[in-house]
């Protein structure tokens, strides 16, 4: 009992002199294979990848059977969300650069996004901000929704007629389009 008691003095004491911080609480979030294997990465890319980031982004990383496991306070959610909104912005920004017609709509849930291009742009710019985009709201969506599965709706629309050129849900569909749906768009 006495024990008991001074190792509450202790603690308390310690409480008071702002030695002593309990641990942040902190939640688990799977980041499932799907979205690893959309981003080609096996279980020990995940692990470097995430690990990289440092203790300001996850508490704890493990590799379970079903993903990737992220042990994350509050605060460490709150700096991948905005890491990833920036790498978002950073996306739209060089389509921006490109041409100032381009631009984009997103909704808050990360499930749908569109973009507003033409036909000039080359496929292989396209396709890259397409794919990073979904990941990073992929990532932001399993994060924020606790979700053990993912999908982002890429919508592509021609920013000359504000006509759908073609409509994907990723990573179940892969962004397919040429002159055909380009024409299609100008009618």
């Amino acid at each position: 009992m006495k024990k008991k008691l001074i190792a509450l003095a202790l603690i308390l004491g310690l409480l008071l002199c702002g030695c002593y911080h309990p641990p942040e609480p902190t939640e688990i979030y799977l980041i499932p294979n799907s979205f690893l294997a959309f981003n080609t990465m096996d279980h020990d890319e995940a692990l470097e990848f995430f690990q990289d980031f440092g203790p300001d982004y996850c508490t704890d990383v493990q590799s379970v059977d079903d993903g990737i496991q992220l042990t994350l306070t509050e605060k460490q959610l709150a700096h991948w969300i905005e890491h990833n909104n920036e790498e978002i912005e950073e996306f739209f920004s060089d389509l921006a650069e490109i041409n100032s017609e381009f631009h984009f709509e997103r909704d808050e849930n990360f499930q749908h996004v569109a973009f507003y291009l033409d036909e000039n742009i080359p496929m292989i710019t396209h396709a890259m901000r397409v794919y990073g985009v979904a990941a990073y709201y992929g990532l932001n969506y399993l994060l924020l929704n606790h979700a053990e599965d993912w999908s982002v709706e890429v919508s592509l629309y021609n920013c000359h007629t504000n006509k759908l050129v073609a409509r994907v849900n990723i990573p179940y569909e892969s962004v397919s389009y040429g002159d055909e749906e380009w024409a299609k768009s100008y009618e």
